[in-house]
């Protein structure tokens, strides 16, 4: 809009709730045409810009490009391949999107089906996942209707780790470069104990700084640093052993401890809670906004 003459204000709230409100109604229209002409009013003025499919996923193409990385480290894990799969199921509103639809038949050189409604697929799947958390707190509530109970019974869903959680290391030979060292990988089942072997990069050190990272990157750009304490310790020589260990809980809180390893004593401990990473400003903010959320 700014071709047109018109500077977006940031901070307004409710043009900036429009802009997204349209922006998610555009996305939906480009699934079944080839573009879309959302119109904006500000300041009295309307304007109108013009999206076409080809724009909408030039743009969209970094978020594929993760979803296909996600997707193929998940059957490296698992050690199978297109070969393996016998039907490429549509699941989430996301799939309704040509490009997903075409992208996975290119990789799998298969044809995607659409036998149940992706959204509907989802809202089923939670209803089944919220079914067995309540038949595993009420496994002897004879009230439960019979298909909840059967559905419930068949089904086990372990918690894994999303995302690895790493630690910052540093490489001596290399110019002191930085990277993701990941001690808890990801889809490791919690609760989970892991540790890593680090080494001190110059004599005489006298304090290791432990920053612990959250993504499956090596590159450090790529990660997020969710948490970090500096611990003293003995002035050894260059290239002695600390041994980094994570504890991760259900309640996602990881607890860290850093071990010498010439005198096998305990440098210190400390924890994060991860709980989405939000600050106690934010979590108060956001249970506000909920509070006062009017639902019809």
């Amino acid at each position: 809009m700014k071709e047109q003459g018109c500077e977006i204000d940031d901070e307004n709230d409710a043009l900036m709730s429009d802009i997204r409100e349209k922006a998610e109604k555009t996305k939906v229209q480009l699934t079944g045409v080839e573009h879309s002409r959302p119109a904006f009013t500000i300041n009295g003025a309307t304007y109108r810009i013009d999206i076409s499919r080809d724009e909408f996923e030039a743009q969209a193409e970094p978020l594929m490009l993760r979803t296909q990385f996600l997707m193929e480290e998940v059957m490296r894990e698992k050690n199978i391949s297109w070969e393996d799969i016998d039907v490429l199921l549509a699941v989430g509103g996301s799939t309704k999107m040509p490009m997903v639809k075409k992208r996975l038949e290119q990789l799998s050189g298969k044809k995607v089906t659409y036998k149940v409604d992706p959204d509907t697929a989802v809202a089923q799947g939670a209803a089944i996942f919220a079914s067995t958390l309540h038949a595993s707190a009420e496994t002897s509530d004879s009230n439960l209707p019979v298909p909840f109970n059967s559905v419930a019974g068949n089904i086990v869903i372990s918690d894994v780790t999303s995302q690895s959680l790493g630690v910052v290391t540093v490489d001596g030979a290399f110019g002191n470069q930085k990277y993701n060292t990941i001690i808890i990988p990801n889809n490791t089942k919690i609760p989970a104990k892991k540790s890593q072997i680090v080494y001190t990069v110059v004599d005489n050190q006298t304090q290791i700084l432990v920053e612990v990272t959250e993504g499956n990157d090596p590159e450090l750009e790529f990660v997020k640093v969710i948490g970090s304490s500096t611990l003293k310790m003995p002035p050894y020589p260059k290239n002695s052993p600390i041994e980094i260990i994570y504890a991760y809980d259900a309640d996602q809180t990881i607890y860290i401890k850093v071990i010498d390893k010439v005198t096998n004593q305990s440098l210190g401990t400390f924890e994060i809670e991860r709980n989405s990473n939000l600050s106690d400003a934010q979590v108060e903010n956001a249970t506000g906004i909920i509070s006062s959320a009017m639902v019809d």
